[in-house]
Order: structure tokens, then C-alpha cells, then sequence
């Protein structure tokens, strides 16, 4: 194979990483949809909400009954419709169950994983006209994957792909 079939190759296969990613994020987001629905119907129903036995019937699916916070604070953000403060955080983190008064100050583990998220690039920091981070948002895998292949020129002064685009090269 030559060079150029390799990046043929390369470009048909980030090509396919880009649609498998949309599609997982569309799956991810109509599950959020359904386990809401869930929610609302059980609590008409005075049922329990516990999804768990849905999940158990699929043998290739292993229910675990603890998520770990930042798994938790991950799903709530891609999920949002919005850009969501700490705070709504913490209300969704308990609208989920999640046990979040386990902890003496329930928002500094909260504030330091959406830190390190943001650290780790998986979400953008809304900031005020003061330059202070009131919410945070959910960064699409598309827009990592456009961004590791764009230059910060490209797009106009303060979009947040420049934010994107700049991080991701710090990390490297």
C-alpha cells in the first residue's frame, strides 16, 4: 500500500468514528429520555423506578448498582439541553438518586470534578462577562475530533471551538 492508501484509509476511518460517535450520542441522549419517562410514569404509577431488572434481562450488560460520581456528572451533561451550573448539577445528581448528601460539603466534590472534566477537555466552561464560570457544557466527540484536526484560525475570535482546539494542544 502506498501513502496515499493509508490515508485514504485514515480518512475513511475517522469518517466512520465520526457517525459511530454521533449515533452513540443520539442513543445516549434517548436514553436519558426514556429513563426520565420512566421516572415520571412510575412515580403516576406509585412504582418503584428502578430500572435495574430492565438492564439485567440483556445478559451482555452487567448492572452496577453504585455510579461513581463523575460517571454520574459525565451522563447529566450530555443529556442537557443547556449549559448547566454546579448547582442544577446537584439537583440533577439528585433527581437521579445519586446520594450526594454522603458528602460533609456536597459541592466541593462536585466543583472539583467538573474542574477535572474541564482539565480533560470533555466540557467547556460558560463564563460571565467578568470571565467567571457560571455553567459548564457538554463537548460532542465531533467537536474533539474537528478540533484535533483544525487550527485555531479557523474559526471567528471567542468561539468555543478555539477553547477546544487550545486545550487540546496543551494536553498534548
Amino acid at each position: 500500500m502506498t501513502d496515499e492508501h493509508y490515508k485514504l484509509a485514515l480518512d475513511k476511518a475517522r469518517e466512520e468514528l465520526t457517525g459511530l460517535l454521533t449515533q452513540r450520542q443520539e442513543i445516549d441522549r434517548r436514553i436519558m429520555n426514556v429513563q426520565r419517562s420512566i421516572e415520571g410514569l412510575a412515580a403516576l404509577c406509585d412504582e418503584s423506578t428502578d430500572i435495574s431488572d430492565v438492564l439485567s434481562s440483556i445478559s451482555h450488560i452487567e448492572v452496577s448498582p453504585m455510579v461513581g460520581l463523575t460517571a454520574a456528572i459525565r451522563e447529566i451533561l450530555k443529556g442537557a439541553r443547556k449549559p448547566l451550573a454546579p448547582t442544577e448539577v446537584r439537583d440533577e445528581l439528585t433527581r437521579m438518586g445519586f446520594d450526594v448528601e454522603k458528602y460533609k460539603q456536597e459541592m466541593v466534590p462536585i466543583h472539583n470534578t467538573l474542574k477535572r472534566l474541564e482539565e480533560n477537555v470533555e466540557i467547556f466552561p460558560v463564563k460571565n462577562a467578568e470571565g467567571k464560570t457560571i455553567a459548564y457544557k457538554w463537548i460532542q466527540p465531533e467537536a474533539r475530533i474537528l478540533a484535533l484536526n483544525a487550527s485555531p484560525n479557523t474559526f471567528p475570535p471567542g468561539h468555543e471551538m478555539n477553547y477546544i482546539i487550545t486545550k487540546l494542544r496543551e494536553k498534548k
